[in-house]
């Protein structure tokens, strides 16, 4: 990876996979999250997708990463039945999925690879 060549493309926000489901946003930028799969390539396996939940909101993500975290920007979650405030970090093992639940609006960032 330290001899590859400087480069960079422009994605739209068009371009780039979007699934909303009720009070459930989520964006894939870069990587594969519920079989959305993000048309920017790295030349590791890279993940990150931004999720906004509204009040009520509870989705259940897959994403199949060594490693993978979620970091709360804004607002309060829980994941995984753990409550996380803004600016938490948490690791998620791999063989568990994400599963988020949000009683206030909330934002997210999930992160791998």
């Amino acid at each position: 990876l330290e001899r590859c060549e400087p480069a960079f493309q422009h994605y739209p926000a068009a371009q780039l996979p979007l699934w909303q489901q009720g009070p459930v946003a989520l964006r894939v930028l870069i990587g594969t999250v519920n079989a959305l799969t993000s048309p920017v390539t790295l030349p590791s396996a890279t993940l990150y997708a931004d999720l906004q939940l509204q009040a009520a909101g509870r989705c259940e993500l897959h994403a199949a990463y060594a490693e993978r975290a979620l970091y709360v920007a804004q607002g309060q979650l829980q994941l995984n039945g753990q409550p996380l405030a803004a600016g938490e970090l948490a690791l998620v093992p791999a063989e568990l999925p994400l599963q988020i639940v949000s009683a206030e609006p909330a934002r997210a960032m999930l992160l791998g690879g």
